[in-house]
């Protein structure tokens, strides 16, 4: 086999499939790295839609994906927040400090992508919480409630992965990527449609957006009008790695190869440009989104 040509073609295909550079996420430890963001522009208690991808390593009871909010030492709740459960589990939990309401999303795989939107309506007198999961409605419920968020600027906030609670803070093992915070409820055709385009930027109804796409430093940026930054916590430039997140959006008349064919005959001399695909986990992946033939 020809290995400059199968250089060549795995780097065209690879290009095809993304349209480009893969954008990048924050991986959190689970142990303490978080990103910190002034809620203050986050405070939306009438409408809002929340969308941003995920992937899950370890399910730990309790682990923020996103937190905004706070569980007060008497246990009630106040604010919003996505944070894993056991056995698979995702819950969304609206308070106010008086009341609250919880929906819980099984069967959640560990170690892939997916893509988590919500939207809550306070005037809608039933079904005001829509949940999505990929871009279709998985869950409904009622919160008839007014949504407060918590008073005392620090060390509440919003939060993103790590879950704040008066007795301790319990931090999120996986990944997030394109963070999305809206004044408004999307409606379905905008989250399905749009969870792999860019919004506009200066829409706004679009209180907070964080692509992930740095690649080194402590500020993950704010795209919104808000211009409301981030700060990570505890974190280094190995926590921002390569997304495959929108990969798995690809839809197969989008590839312009139909086949192709994997040969491990590779001469030594180009090893270093394979293992630039970082370890080949970019061809696992695409092996799951496609059919293919080998």
């Amino acid at each position: 086999m020809d290995v400059k040509k199968y250089s060549i073609t795995a780097h065209s295909f690879y290009n095809a499939a993304i349209g480009g550079d893969i954008p990048n996420c924050l991986a959190f430890d689970g142990v303490s790295n978080y990103v910190y963001i002034d809620n203050s522009p986050l405070k939306m208690n009438k409408y809002l839609t929340v969308e941003f991808w995920f992937k899950v390593d370890s399910f730990v009871h309790g682990a923020g994906m996103i937190d905004n909010g706070t569980e007060h030492p008497d246990g009630i709740f106040t604010g919003y927040s996505v944070f894993t459960a056991d056995s698979n589990s995702i819950i969304i939990r609206f308070g106010n400090g008086a009341s609250e309401v919880s929906v819980r999303l099984d069967s959640i795989p560990a170690g892939q992508w997916k893509h988590l939107a919500f939207t809550y309506d306070r005037y809608k007198n039933d079904d005001n919480i829509v949940v999505f999961l990929n871009g279709i409605v998985v869950k409904k419920g009622d919160c008839l409630l007014n949504l407060e968020y918590p008073f005392s600027y620090d060390p509440y906030g919003f939060h993103i992965g790590k879950y704040r609670s008066a007795a301790n803070d319990i931090f999120f093992k996986g990944s997030i990527d394109e963070l999305r915070l809206w004044g408004y409820v999307r409606s379905n055709r905008e989250i399905k449609e749009y969870a792999a385009s860019e919004p506009d930027t200066v829409d706004s109804r679009l209180k907070g957006y964080y692509t992930f796409d740095q690649s080194s430093g402590n500020i993950l940026e704010d795209l919104s009008p808000s211009a409301n930054h981030g700060e990570l916590r505890d974190m280094q430039d190995s926590c921002w790695q390569l997304s495959y997140a929108r990969l798995m959006t690809v839809q197969p008349s989008d590839i312009l190869f139909r086949r192709i064919v994997l040969s491990w005959d590779c001469s030594p001399d180009y090893h270093s440009f394979l293992w630039t695909f970082r370890k080949m986990r970019i061809f696992l992946l695409l092996c799951r989104a496609f059919r293919w033939e080998t």
